[in-house]
């Protein structure tokens, strides 16, 4: 996906508690395809901003 810039970016959840967080949502990009996403963080400490890893999953739509 890096070879694509994205033009649209809808976030329909955003979670976090403690060290842990996710998003989900659509991503338009200027070819024209759309991918459904979902992403889940693990920070570094609860009130950091430093993420640890991150999960991601990718749905063409």
């Amino acid at each position: 996906m890096k070879s694509e810039k994205a033009t649209e970016l809808t976030i329909d959840q955003i979670l976090s508690h403690g060290k842990e967080g996710a998003t989900n949502g659509i991503m338009k990009m200027q070819n024209g395809k759309k991918y459904a996403f979902s992403d889940f963080y693990k920070f570094k400490g609860a009130k950091g901003v430093k993420i640890k890893f991150i999960t991601s999953y990718v749905i063409t739509i």
